[in-house]
């Protein structure tokens, strides 16, 4: 009877992770307990919103963009990605799903990947020197 109440609590915590159910606790005896927890990941952001587009052979990506235009001259400096936490540059844009640049001239032409962890920040000035760029936009994931 032990062993069908094992198998039975086995195949309920399997079932419970497959539905996707943060935490299921099944009992096998009256003394001891199995739980399974899913992950969750969380992400805020500031003037940066989540859009699905395609590429250039029409196949689909979430990206990130910029809401609004932010108070700079744009004639100025160009955007680029800054990771604060390690006072360097984080990667770059996507140009019609395909190309990655460093850089980009116009607001409208931020597009980049979320991060998987931290904070990145998108930044206005010369990518020669992003400690003294001005941030106009964020992402950050927990």
């Amino acid at each position: 009877m032990r062993s069908q109440i094992q198998r039975t609590a086995a195949v309920v915590a399997c079932a419970a992770a497959i539905v996707g159910l943060t935490a299921v606790a099944a009992s096998a005896t009256t003394s001891s307990s199995t739980a399974v927890e899913q992950a969750r990941t969380r992400f805020t952001t500031d003037n940066l919103r989540l859009v699905t587009t395609s590429d250039l052979k029409g196949h689909p990506y979430t990206t990130l963009r910029m809401v609004g235009r932010p108070a700079v001259d744009e004639g100025t400096g160009e955007y680029f990605l800054y990771d604060p936490a390690t006072g360097s540059l984080a990667g770059g844009f996507r140009v019609g799903g395909d190309m990655l640049v460093l850089s980009v001239e116009t607001w409208t032409a931020v597009s980049f990947k979320r991060p998987v962890a931290g904070t990145v920040e998108v930044r206005f000035g010369d990518p020669a020197d992003p400690s003294t760029g001005v941030v106009v936009a964020s992402v950050s994931v927990s």
